[in-house]
Formats: structure tokens, C-alpha cells, sequence
């Protein structure tokens, strides 16, 4: 599953806390000021596979990857 943190500058330092938990998330960062081209931007980088994706101000809980597996797991197909 593809992680996509979409990103601005401000708050590097939060990304660079998701990804203590997240190492191998994917970064749009926004470089026009435009949140809905930074949208698109993150939805032609997730591709045809599974995405997650985060807002770079989000919080994320304890053993958050596992427990997203976990949850996907379960769910109905």
C-alpha cells in the first residue's frame, strides 16, 4: 500500500514526523498555493494500486501502518 502525504512547505517538520512512523511515504509538497492541484497532483502519483492518502498536519496513533492493515484486513471485500 502507497502512503501519499500531501504537503506545504510550512510544515516540514511535520512530515518529517509522519515519516518516523511512515519511512517509505510518497510527498506532494504544494508549490502553487492551490490545495485541490496538490489533490490531483497526489492522485496521479497514487497509480492503479492500494493508497492511503494523509494531510501533512494529521496525528497519527501508535503503530499506525499495522493498524491500517489490520482494518483493511477485516474489511468486507
Amino acid at each position: 500500500m502507497k502512503v501519499i502525504v500531501q504537503a506545504v512547505r510550512e510544515r516540514e517538520s511535520f512530515v518529517q514526523e509522519i515519516r518516523e512512523q511512515v519511512p517509505d511515504a510518497t510527498v506532494t509538497w504544494d508549490t502553487r498555493g492551490d490545495a485541490m492541484d496538490t489533490f490531483v497532483e497526489s492522485l496521479a502519483e497514487s497509480g492503479a494500486g492500494p493508497c492511503l492518502h494523509l494531510e501533512d498536519d494529521v496525528i497519527l496513533t501508535t503503530n499506525f501502518l499495522f493498524k491500517v492493515r489490520q482494518a483493511i484486513a477485516a474489511a468486507p471485500a
